[in-house]
Formats: structure tokens, C-alpha cells, sequence
């Protein structure tokens, strides 16, 4: 399975903030929205980062209270992990497990057209051991 199947099947839906929005405005959209990170775009094609939860942490151990008046652009992760829709979820799990995060931006020519958390991974992966199994039991049922 290619993480393009998994956008087909989830969308290629993703917030974004700018880089001059408040680390607090970004954290309203995470919390309501209930997901570990936003994309930072101006125009919501061209990625000029990505702030997680773990910038949050990082942010507050280091700034405290005065953490909510930073500007994403100054805190947000800019070293990108990104995959195409034609990367395996093998290569991408790989990736995720050796660069250590667990959100990949999916671009097409460096356009952004979706992202994959690892649960949309873990999902996939699940789905796809389920169906083989029901195709082995098909198969023992039918006699070979």
C-alpha cells in the first residue's frame, strides 16, 4: 500500500497556520481540531515547516508563561521529514522510526497534498494483515 491510497481513503485535508500566527492561536486549532501538529504555509501548497507537540514542550521548557506570544515561524520545526504518494507505508513507518516523528507532510512536486500520521500507518498496516488473513481462511475453506 502507497500513502497515496491512504489520502484517497482519509483525504488530503491538512490545517495549516502562517508563520506569523501565535504559538497560542496554533494551539487552539490542535486542541480543537484534536491533532499533534499543524503544517506552516502562507499559501497551504508550499511548506515552510511543521509545529508539533513536541515544539510546544520544548517551547514552554524554555520560555515558560511568555510562550504563548511567540510566532510559530520562530519555534516551528523546519528540518522536514516528507514522502510522496508513491512511498511504500513500510518506507514511510521506516522513516517515521529513524528520523523519530509521527507526522509525514505527503508532497506531489513539491506540492503538499495530504499527511499521514503514524495511526493512519498503524492502520493500514492492520488492515491490510486483517484482509490477508480472511484470504487464507477463504482459501483453507475451499480446499485449495
Amino acid at each position: 500500500m502507497k500513502l497515496g491510497d491512504i489520502l484517497a481513503l482519509k483525504g488530503g485535508e491538512t490545517l495549516t497556520v502562517a508563520p506569523q500566527s501565535s504559538v497560542a492561536e496554533a494551539i487552539r486549532i490542535m486542541s480543537r481540531e484534536r491533532v499533534g501538529s499543524v503544517l506552516v504555509s502562507t499559501d497551504a501548497e508550499k511548506l515552510q515547516g511543521i509545529f508539533t507537540e513536541r515544539d510546544v514542550l520544548n517551547l514552554i521548557a524554555d520560555k515558560g508563561p511568555d510562550a504563548a506570544e511567540v510566532t510559530v515561524g520562530e519555534v516551528m520545526t523546519r528540518d522536514l521529514v516528507t514522502a510522496s504518494p508513491a512511498t511504500s507505508v513500510d518506507e514511510t513507518m521506516a522513516l517515521i522510526t529513524s528520523r523519530r516523528c509521527r507526522h509525514i507532510p505527503v508532497l506531489d512536486d513539491g506540492r503538499l497534498v495530504g499527511m499521514v500520521s503514524i495511526g493512519d500507518l498503524v492502520k493500514a498496516k492492520l488492515e491490510e494483515a486483517q484482509h490477508e488473513v480472511e484470504s487464507l481462511r477463504e482459501y483453507i475453506h475451499t480446499g485449495y
